[in-house]
Parts: C-alpha cells; sequence; structure tokens
C-alpha cells in the first residue's frame, strides 16, 4: 500500500487510517484495494482532499473501485469521520491520540 508509519507522520497516520476503514466493511479484499488504489490515483488521501471532494464524487471513486454495496453509506461515513478530524484535532490523528484518556476513549 505504500505506507510507511515508523516516523508517525500524521499524513501517513492518517492513510492507515482511511485504508482501515476501507478494508473493515464487509466487503472483499480485492475490492477494498482496488478502492484505495483509486483514491491514491486521484490523491484523495487527506481529510482535506475527502472533504473537498464531496458525498457525489467520493460514491463515484467508491463506485470505480467496485465497493458499489456500501458506496453511499461509505461516502457519508468518510465524510462525517474527516470533518471531525478537521474540526476537533487540525487533521491530525496524533492529536486525537494524544488527548485520548484511555484506550477506551481512543475507540
Amino acid at each position: 500500500m505504500g505506507i510507511h508509519l515508523h516516523e508517525l507522520n500524521p499524513a501517513e497516520i492518517y492513510k492507515w487510517f482511511l485504508a482501515a476503514l476501507l478494508y473493515g466493511a464487509r466487503i472483499s479484499e480485492a475490492i477494498a484495494s482496488r478502492t484505495w488504489q483509486v483514491l491514491k490515483r486521484y490523491d484523495i488521501l487527506t481529510p482535506e482532499r475527502v472533504i473537498d471532494a464531496g458525498w457525489e464524487r467520493l460514491v463515484a471513486l467508491l463506485d470505480e473501485g467496485g465497493y458499489v454495496r456500501y458506496d453511499y453509506k461509505t461516502a457519508t461515513k468518510l465524510l462525517a469521520v474527516d470533518q471531525s478530524l478537521l474540526d476537533q484535532y487540525a487533521s491530525n490523528l496524533n492529536d486525537l491520540h494524544a488527548t485520548a484518556a484511555d484506550a477506551y476513549d481512543l475507540e
């Protein structure tokens, strides 16, 4: 997937988070992988880019990757999660981790 987490770079951690959201649905690994590649090809790999893409574009990108069964639900979820991440943590998952009181709070 080309994600490098060893330096805890916020951009790379977000990519891992985005991938986890894609692979976490009840969908095949092949479809999740194709969808990841579509988002990567169009450089939709930051919370800002997801928000800028908007719901209709996200649905189209998810469909292009074969993520058809969960396209509407996933587009809605991505927009909500990323807006929250931007509003509360300046799009930095390291900040979310740092402010969590414990593992339950982080979840």
